[in-house]
């Protein structure tokens, strides 16, 4: 009688290999969103000095 289904090896693998890419993925969020806020506040800096030369 064959059995189907996956070992409990197959099913290790696979839960280590999910971890590494969700591990690689959220540090590259991570470093977009701080990107993103030093982006905004570069533009806010120069929003403000355009406002206060306009004075």
């Amino acid at each position: 009688m064959k059995q189907k289904g996956f070992t409990l090896i197959e099913l290790i693998i696979v839960i280590v290999i999910l971890g590494i890419l969700a591990i690689t993925a959220s540090t590259r969020f991570l470093n977009i969103q701080s990107d993103a806020r030093i982006v905004a506040l570069k533009e806010l800096k120069r929003g403000m000095n355009s406002a206060a030369h306009m004075i």
